[in-house]
């Protein structure tokens, strides 16, 4: 394994030694399905209601813009349950740094690298995606992008010291 951060196609072996640091991120998800379910009802009530009072006074297109928000609240809420099936896997061992994706409906994209080249980049303040990076040899890996900017500070912090934990169980005997 080289000092560069590694696309492979399938899964390494299993790390041998003791696993440094083994975490599984996952978007948090804003609402259940059933309070999306309790919140979609009351909404298209109160949206049926109100269609009634424009058809009354002869506005009748309102009703279909009515239905039309209707319609894209619950597709952006589809889209973000499906979003949140996202999940990244970090496993630090002496031996290699090992990141895999599972985004749904594509193929889990799998990256090695050895501890010894990996470094926590951590920059940029507020919602930005990029700021939790994993650079080796040049290239950069970016993790956590779902992450609120604490959490992914505190994880940025835990990886950071499990790959200080990796250099020095290589370095020792």
């Amino acid at each position: 394994m080289g000092p560069r951060i590694e696309r492979i196609d399938t899964p390494p072996p299993p790390a041998r030694g003791p696993l440094l640091m083994d975490a599984e991120l996952a978007p948090s998800q804003s609402l259940r399905p059933r309070t999306f379910l309790i919140l979609f009802c009351i909404l298209a009530a109160a949206l049926a209601c109100l269609s009634l009072v424009f058809v009354a006074q002869g506005l009748w297109p309102v009703a279909g813009f009515l239905g039309l928000d209707l319609l894209l609240v619950w597709i952006a809420f589809r889209i973000s349950y499906r979003n949140a099936r996202l999940r990244e896997h970090v496993q630090v061992s002496a031996e290699r740094v090992h990141v895999w994706r599972e985004v749904p409906g594509k193929p889990t994209q799998h990256f090695v690298v050895s501890p010894t080249w990996a470094r926590v980049e951590l920059s940029g303040e507020g919602m930005d995606p990029r700021g939790l990076r994993l650079t080796a040899g040049g290239r950069r890996l970016v993790l956590a992008s779902f992450l609120s900017p604490p959490e992914r500070r505190a994880f940025a912090d835990a990886l950071g010291q499990a790959l200080r934990a990796a250099s020095r169980a290589t370095a020792s005997p």
